[in-house]
């Protein structure tokens, strides 16, 4: 599997996906391969497994604290690897909910690899899995619920099973 260093600017045919579906399905998000100004270049590649994964590697400008990769980048990350699962499996859909366990702190500069993988699906929405490793060590890992776009669109609300709950 290729690895990625981020550079900004780096230039992509506009509206390219990972697996050449539904070209203009992520629009400019910030962290799957497009042409936005910080193109991140993942390209997630279907597993034996039923999941994808791609391999990142980042510089001193994904910095959280000093030396570790951003929190909220590493999120990012696990997100974008279950919704790549997903567009990967001809499903076009958005995030409704998203938790991150942190493991241990990332070093910004090591080659991580992201994982993502659906986990359940139940009538409306699907339920996913991740991990970001350096090496053979989980340092992240993630459980999200995806609901398809054009049922969230039909509904113009939540569907009844996230509307409990608070938050």
């Amino acid at each position: 599997m290729k690895s990625v260093t981020a550079s900004p600017k780096t230039q992509v045919a506009p509206g390219a996906s990972p697996a050449g579906k539904r070209p203009d399905a992520y629009g400019n998000s910030s962290v799957r391969r497009n042409d936005n100004a910080v193109d991140l270049g993942l390209q997630f590649q279907p597993d034996d497994k039923g999941g994808v994964s791609a391999r990142f590697r980042g510089n001193a400008g994904f910095q959280g604290y000093k030396g570790i990769l951003h929190g909220g980048f590493i999120s990012a990350l696990l997100d974008a690897a279950m919704g790549s699962c997903l567009l990967h499996k001809g499903v076009e859909a958005v995030t409704v909910d998203l938790n991150v366990r942190f493991v241990e702190p990332v070093p910004y500069a090591a080659e991580v690899q992201v994982r993502g993988w659906v986990s359940e699906f139940d009538s409306l929405l699907y339920h996913t899995k991740a991990r970001l490793q350096v090496g053979n060590r989980v340092m992240a890992r993630a459980k999200a619920t995806f609901i398809e776009r054009r049922t969230a669109a039909k509904s113009g609300s939540k569907p009844p099973s996230l509307e409990q709950g608070g938050g």
